[in-house]
C-alpha cells in the first residue's frame, strides 16, 4: 500500500467535554524534571489496526470524537501547547484549552487483501496513518500535543494513528492514555482516573534552592556545550525482527553466568545479544570498507521505569524513566561470551541510581533546581556506535485497546524521528505469548553484515532445534502409544508383562546407599473398584515394565535443554525418574506411575511438535489450542502423580524422632529431603497452573476478535 492511497478529509479540534477541567489548572502547567530532560521534538507514535467486522461499523468517528472529549476531561493539560520558558529554557504547557486534533482519513486499499497485516504492508509503512508532524521547535510549540488520525479502509477496517509529545509522558503513560480512550469509548467514565501531576514539579523556591547543593553523579551542567560530530555513513532502515520463545530461552541460557547462581532476565539476554551483533556487524562493515567514517564509542542506553521503584502514585501518566547507560570494551563485545555482556547490562539497571528512592529523589531535585535546563547533560555519547533499546513488550498494548473489536496490530512506525541508527523497541506480538518483536533501526549497510551473522548462527541452531524437537516428539509419541497399548491391552500381550525383575537402571541406582524404600502402600484399591475397571488397574501396576526404560531414556534426553533451554518440567521429572522410580523398585508397580507417564507423554507430544512447527515457520492452530488447553487436566494429573509417588517412598513412622519412630524405622536425611519436596510440590503446581491460565488468556482470548460491550 502506498501513502497516496490515504487522504485526509476532515480535521476536528477536540476540547474537554467540561470546560472546568482545564480552567482549574494553573497556567503555565509545569512539567517535572523527568519530563524536562526529554527532547521537545521527540514524539511517541503508534498505529492501532482493527480488521473489519461483519457485525458492526468499526469505531464511528462521531463516537470516537465524543470519547476524546471525555478523555481530555481526565487529561486536560493535553489541550494546551508546549512552550519553552524564555528565562531558563524550561519546557512547560501554556494556552490550555486550545485543544487536541482529530484527523479523519480514507484509504482506498483493503486490509483483507493482505496476506499479513504488518506495518511494512500498510500505507507509507504506517506513516500515512499518522497525523502530520513538524519536528522543528517552532512546529512542536505551535501544533497539538496530542493527535489522533482515524483512517477507514475500503473494506471497513480502521486504523488509529495516535501521537503524543514524549515530553508530556512516556510509553507506559501513552498506552494508559489509549487504554483510557478505549474504556471511555465503551463506557462514560473511568473506573480509575489518572495521575497527571509530574513528580517534583511543585517544589517551593526554598526546595529548589536546596536542590542546588545536592550531590549526584548522573548529570552535569555544561556551560558551553561541545558537540562531537560523527559523519553519517548511509541512510537508516528500520526492520521488525521476530524472536520466538524458544530462541529467547536459548539466548537466556547462553546469557546466564555458568559459574554462579546469578540470573538474567529475557530483556537482559536479548539486549546483550543485539548489542554484540550490532557491534560486530559495524566492525565487519568497516573492515569491508575502510573508507567509512570512524565509529563512535559503543555506548548502550536503556530507560528504567521508576514507577514502582520510587513509589509513584497509581496510574502515573507523566514521564517516569531514568536512562541508564554504559560502554563495554571492544574485547568483550567482539570476542567475549554472551553472559559477560548480559551480566553488565543486568547490573546496569539495578544500581542504587535506579533502585534507591533517596538517590533518585536527590538526582531529580538537583535537576529541578538547575536554572537552565538546556545545559544539563548526561555522559551518554551519541554517534554511529550507539545502541538504545526500550522494553515495550511488557505494556498493555493489545488487551487494553479494545474498541469494538481487539486490534490485529499495534506497532510504532519507523518515522523520520525514530529512524536513528541504533534505536530499537521490544514490542509484544499479536498472540502475546512468549515471542518478542524488535523494531530496530540501523544504518542500511550494517544490515547486510547483521543478517550474515544471523544466518550463519541461526541456520545451525535452527536445524539442531528442529531435529531435537522432532526426535523428542517421536520419543514421547512412542511412550504414549506403548502406555495406551499396555493399559488397554490393545496387543493382547499385557498379561505377559510381570513385575518380576527390575531394570538395569534400577539395579544401579538401588546399589547406592541411603536410597532404599522402607515400604510401599499395598494395592488394596483394586478390590474397591468396579469389576470392569479392575483389569485396567492391574495392567496399570505393570506399565513400568513395558515403558519404564524407554521413558527414562526419553525424559533424560531433556537434560539437553540445559543447553538450549526449551524449559518444561525438566527438573521435577528428572527427579521423579532418577530420584524416585529407579531407586525404589516397588514404586514401579504403583498405578500412579501410569498416570504420570500418560500426562508427561501427552503434554510433550503436543509441546515438542508445536516447537518444531514454529521453528519451521508454521503455527498450527490446533496445536496452539491443545498446548494452552490440555494443561487444565494434564498438569494436575502429572504433578500430583509425581508428588504421591514421591510420598509413597517415605517411611511409615513419624518424621519426629521418638521411641515409636525408632521402633518403626527412623527417617534418614534423604527421607526428610523427599518429604520437603512433597510439600513444595503443591505451591509449585499452583504457580505453574495459574501462570499457564494467564498465558492461555493472552494467547487464545479474550483479546482475539473479542467484542466490547
Amino acid at each position: 500500500m502506498t501513502s497516496d492511497s490515504v487522504s485526509v478529509i476532515l480535521q476536528h479540534t477536540v476540547r474537554c467535554a467540561n470546560e472546568g477541567s482545564w480552567t482549574s489548572l494553573e497556567s503555565p502547567f509545569r512539567l517535572g524534571p523527568l519530563d524536562q530532560l526529554v527532547a521537545p521534538s521527540v514524539p511517541i507514535a503508534v498505529v492501532f489496526v482493527y480488521a473489519p467486522s461483519p457485525d458492526v461499523e468499526l469505531i464511528p468517528v462521531e463516537r470516537l470524537e465524543r470519547s476524546l472529549t471525555l478523555l481530555l476531561d481526565y487529561y486536560p493539560h493535553l489541550t494546551g501547547r508546549l512552550q519553552i520558558n524564555p528565562s531558563d529554557g524550561t519546557p512547560e504547557i501554556s494556552r490550555l484549552g486550545t485543544g487536541a486534533e482529530l484527523f479523519v482519513a480514507r484509504c482506498s486499499e483493503r486490509l483483507d487483501r493482505l496476506d499479513h497485516i504488518e506495518l511494512p504492508n500498510l500505507p507509507g509503512a504506517g506513516n500515512a496513518l499518522l497525523a502530520p508532524f513538524d519536528p522543528s521547535l517552532e512546529g512542536v510549540c505551535r501544533d497539538p500535543i496530542f493527535t489522533v488520525q482515524h483512517t477507514r479502509f475500503a473494506c471497513g477496517g480502521v486504523a488509529l494513528g495516535v501521537r503524543q509529545h514524549h515530553i508530556t509522558g512516556d510509553a507506559e503513560g501513552f498506552f494508559q492514555l489509549v487504554n483510557d480512550l478505549a474504556e471511555l469509548y465503551r463506557t462514560s467514565s473511568l473506573a480509575h482516573p489518572p495521575h497527571i501531576r509530574s513528580h517534583l514539579s511543585e517544589l517551593t523556591p526554598e526546595e529548589r534552592a536546596a536542590g542546588l547543593d545536592l550531590k549526584q553523579s548522573e548529570y552535569y551542567v555544561e556551560e558551553r556545550p561541545a558537540f562531537t560530530s560523527y559523519p553519517v555513513a548511509a541512510p537508516n532502515t528500520g526492520r521488525f525482527l521476530r524472536f520466538s520463545g524458544s530462541e529467547l530461552s536459548a539466548l537466556k541460557a547462553r546469557a546466564t553466568d555458568p559459574s554462579s547462581d546469578g540470573w538474567v532476565s529475557t530483556f537482559d539476554a536479548l539486549c546483550a545479544h543485539l548489542y554484540q551483533r550490532v557491534y560486530r556487524a559495524r566492525l565487519k562493515l568497516r573492515a569491508h570498507d575502510p573508507t567509512l567514517p570512524e565509529m563512535s564509542p559503543p555506548d548502550f542506553l536503556t530507560p528504567v521505569n521508576l514507577r514502582s521503584r520510587i513509589g509513584l502514585p497509581p496510574r502515573y501518566f507523566p514521564n517516569a524513566l531514568h536512562c541508564q547507560y554504559t560502554s563495554l570494551s571492544h574485547e568483550t563485545l567482539a570476542n567475549g561470551p554472551l553472559w559477560q555482556v548480559a551480566k553488565a547490562l543486568h547490573d546496569l539497571t539495578r544500581t542504587p541510581s535506579t533502585t534507591s528512592k533517596e538517590e533518585v529523589d536527590r538526582t531529580y531535585r538537583w535537576v529541578a533546581a538547575q536554572p537552565e535546563k538546556r545545559k544539563i547533560k548526561q555522559g551518554f555519547r551519541y554517534g554511529s556506535g550507539l545502541l538504545m533499546l526500550s522494553q515495550w513488550n511488557k505494556m498493555d498494548m493489545y488487551a487494553g485497546s479494545v474498541f469494538d473489536v481487539a486490534p490485529v496490530l499495534v506497532a510504532p512506525p519507523f518515522t523520520p524521528i525514530s529512524l536513528l541508527d541504533g534505536l530499537g523497541y521490544f514490542i509484544p506480538t499479536r498472540e502475546q505469548g512468549d515471542d518478542i518483536d524488535v523494531a530496530l533501526s540501523l544504518s542500511e549497510p550494517v544490515w547486510e553484515f547483521f543478517d550474515k551473522d544471523a544466518a550463519k548462527q541461526s541456520t545451525l541452531v535452527k536445524y539442531y532445534l528442529v531435529t531435537y524437537n522432532v526426535l523428542s516428539t517421536l520419543g514421547w509419541s512412542w511412550v504414549l502409544i506403548l502406555t495406551l497399548v499396555h493399559v488397554f491391552n490393545l496387543d493382547g500381550k499385557s498379561a505377559t508383562i510381570q513385575p518380576t525383575t527390575t531394570s538395569a537402571f534400577s539395579r544401579i541406582i538401588t546399589s547406592l546407599p541411603f536410597v532404599h524404600a522402607e515400604r510401599i502402600y499395598p494395592s488394596y484399591v483394586e478390590y474397591r473398584l468396579p469389576h470392569v475397571l479392575q483389569p485396567i488397574y492391574r495392567r496399570a501396576t505393570t506399565t513400568y515394565w513395558r515403558v519404564g526404560t524407554v521413558t527414562a531414556f526419553v525424559q533424560s534426553c531433556a537434560i539437553l535443554e540445559v543447553v538450549h533451554v526449551l524449559l518444561g518440567w525438566v527438573a521435577s521429572r528428572l527427579y521423579a525418574i532418577w530420584g524416585v522410580t529407579e531407586p525404589f523398585p516397588p514404586v514401579c508397580s504403583n498405578p500412579l506411575y501410569t498416570t504420570m507417564v500418560f500426562a508427561w507423554s501427552a503434554t510433550e507430544v503436543v509441546r515438542y511438535s508445536f516447537y518444531a512447527s514454529t521453528l519451521l515457520g508454521h503455527e498450527p492452530k490446533q496445536l496452539l489450542y491443545l498446548r494452552y488447553t490440555l494443561f487444565y487436566v494434564l498438569y494436575p494429573l502429572g504433578a500430583s502423580s509425581e508428588a504421591f509417588l514421591n510420598y509413597a517412598t517415605l517411611p511409615t513412622s513419624s518424621p519426629v524422632p521418638s521411641w515409636l519412630s525408632w521402633a518403626q524405622g527412623m527417617w534418614k536425611p534423604t527421607d526428610y529431603i523427599r518429604g520437603l519436596l512433597f510439600l513444595i510440590w503443591w505451591p509449585g503446581l499452583y504457580i505453574m497452573y495459574t501462570h499457564m491460565i494467564v498465558q492461555r488468556r493472552k494467547v487464545l482470548g479474550p483479546g482475539k476478535g473479542a467484542k466490547a460491550n
